[in-house]
């Protein structure tokens, strides 16, 4: 998934799908507030796995999610 414009609420609508969906999404040029770090940090709470890019890193507004439901 890649957006056209940093948005909030979209990062957070598709990390909240990405991490029931199987396989792996990326998030290109995804939100970086307060609210979605929080979001990443409840989900990974509750067992799902997601990386986030930060400033050093060139993924930088850049979310991975996986999951599996197996």
């Amino acid at each position: 998934m890649v957006f056209d414009r940093i948005t909030v609420t979209g990062t957070e609508d598709i990390l909240m799908a990405a991490v029931l969906a199987q396989g792996e999404t990326v998030i290109e040029n995804a939100a970086r507030e307060p609210e979605v770090v929080d979001l990443a940090h409840l989900l990974r709470r509750w067992g799902r796995r997601l990386k986030r890019g930060d400033e050093r890193d060139p993924g930088a507004g850049r979310f991975v999610a996986a999951w599996s439901h197996a």
